[in-house]
């Protein structure tokens, strides 16, 4: 170090290394261990000036690899270089790639974004003209104007109409108006889309008001039977809520003024059972002459009988209906018409041509000429319109079965 003019201690680490490993293995106090000969110490002495490595240094794969590039500084220096720009070059590629995806994605989220909103620009623009045809719909009804009324809410499709207090008012009473003067297709519209599952939005009012009993007639009359075996279904799904009705006799006249299969008749068997339960019990507090509480109840027994088969039973509640001295005609019209049914299914042809020449005779109070324009046709107690309806609707069905000769239903 002092020949050197140097500190010993960065001396001591320059020499350390192969010079170190040459030297100990020429002092090795093993013969077998130490240079061989001379020329052995000389050839790692070259070895080591050349960055070869030495046969003193114990081999491994990291020396070998250091001595490697310390003999190939310059090709080992530019392949890193190209590795390492190779490396900053993919690196910056897939940088600025998934950059741009990030900022296309972004665009897509924002151009969705923008069509959504537009989408709600035009939802609410339809809505608010679709009230304003509601609101003009009701103003011409508040004047009395129910064609016009009718006219306006037919600019729009129904099916467009959102619900709302004010949108169910209107239909209610466009369609009981429509009906009422024989306009049956637009008063189904109105009914299909008052009833249609999901869009109203109080599902009870329908059933806790006379809706329960229109509906299914102008539906039937209007052409819309798919819709009316729907609506049937949606109500009798609802039993638990309809049983506490306080006029449930409509549940049965709402959904049995059609054929329908046994497993319907098997879930409307309890509401049957406390119809009759009811007349029980009206006859212990009432006086006989006054009848039971609802002859409406003892027609649907009778109706209901009728669909299950039992046809003798079925006469034996329709008498009952039509032997009270309460002159509901229209209540007359729906028994007469079961019971002509019923007669004819048991083979008493004679007896069902005699029931059903009494309906005939009593829908021509209502329907001819021309049908009566009017929410009660004939008068106070004798039967709304849809009750009329009904009772047409069972005319037709025992017109076709009596032209069967067989009597099969």
């Amino acid at each position: 170090a002092e020949c050197r003019g140097c500190d010993p201690g960065k001396w001591n680490a320059t020499v350390k290394g192969d010079i170190e490993w040459v030297v100990l293995k020429a002092l090795e106090k093993d013969p077998r261990r130490r240079y061989e000969t001379v020329t052995g110490l000389a050839t790692d002495l070259q070895r080591f000036l050349r960055n070869e490595p030495v046969r003193a240094h114990p081999p491994g794969q990291i020396y070998l690899f250091t001595k490697f590039v310390r003999r190939n500084r310059l090709a080992v220096s530019s392949v890193t270089g190209i590795i390492a720009a190779l490396v900053i070059g993919i690196g910056m590629a897939l940088f600025y790639y998934d950059r741009e995806r990030t900022a296309k994605g972004e665009q897509i989220r924002l151009r969705h974004i923008a069509e959504e909103a537009r989408m709600n620009e035009s939802n609410l623009l339809a809505k608010a003209s679709i009230r304003a045809y509601i609101a003009k719909a009701a103003a011409l009804m508040a004047e009395g104007k129910n064609v016009q009324a009718s006219a306006q809410l037919r600019l729009t499709p129904l099916s467009t109409i959102e619900p709302s207090l004010e949108t169910e008012k209107v239909l209610r009473s466009l369609g009981t108006w429509n009906a009422a003067n024989g306009r049956w297709e637009e008063a189904a519209e109105c009914y299909a889309l008052l009833t249609e599952a999901g869009r109203l939005s109080k599902m009870d009012e329908i059933r806790a008001t006379k809706d329960l009993v229109a509906v299914g007639p102008v539906l039937i009359e209007g052409g819309h039977l798919d819709d009316y075996l729907t609506y049937r279904k949606q109500i009798v799904s609802q039993l638990d809520k309809l049983s506490l009705l306080k006029s449930s006799e409509h549940l049965i006249k709402a959904t049995l003024i059609t054929p329908c299969d046994p497993e319907l008749l098997l879930k409307l068997k309890p509401i049957r059972d406390q119809y009759e339960n009811d007349f029980a019990m009206a006859r212990l507090v009432e006086k006989a002459e006054q009848g039971p509480i609802s002859l409406w109840k003892i027609w649907a027994i009778s109706l209901y009988e009728f669909r299950s088969g039992n046809f003798e039973k079925s006469i034996e509640w329709g008498d009952r209906a039509v032997s009270y001295p309460i002159r509901n005609l229209a209540l007359q019209a729906v028994s007469h018409a079961v019971l002509a049914m019923a007669h004819h299914q048991l083979g008493h042809a004679e007896v069902a041509t005699e029931e059903l020449d009494t309906v005939r005779t009593l829908l021509a109070l209502v329907f001819k000429p021309e049908p009566i324009s009017r929410l009660e046709p004939i008068g106070k107690d004798s039967g709304v319109i849809w009750d009329w309806v009904v009772a047409r609707i069972l005319f037709r069905e025992a017109e076709s079965l009596m032209k069967n000769p067989r009597g099969i239903q």
